[in-house]
């Protein structure tokens, strides 16, 4: 429990700072904070989503990677509006499936 405001402070650098990092940048710039602030196990997925999210969002139609399941626990928890390039579509597909069920709009062009 001692550990929360850290976490908290980990999650939130995460969110502001990482969203748009590639996996490995992700990870090395965590590792980094984890060693400077003294927490030996991090997990974004495990802390800011239960497994119950994480398997909705499978469900959904969002691939179970954990870029992918990082992307979405990102995008849910920005303050600011996210800019989602998405030439798969499968992350415009799942944030369409998600937004529909919380009754939040969403804008979406194609090229």
């Amino acid at each position: 429990m001692a550990l929360v405001p850290v976490k908290s402070l980990l999650s939130s650098g995460f969110i502001t700072y990482l969203g748009g990092e590639n996996e490995s940048s992700r990870e090395m710039h965590l590792s980094n904070w984890c060693g400077a602030l003294r927490v030996e196990d991090f997990s974004i997925r495990s802390f800011l989503a239960s497994e119950a999210q994480l398997l909705t969002f499978k469900k959904e139609g969002l691939p179970a990677d954990n870029l992918s399941m990082e992307n979405a626990i990102v995008i849910l928890n920005a303050v600011r509006t996210p800019l989602i390039i998405d030439p798969a579509t499968q992350a415009t597909e799942w944030l369409k499936k998600s937004l529909v069920q919380s009754r939040e709009s969403v804008e979406i062009l194609n090229h």
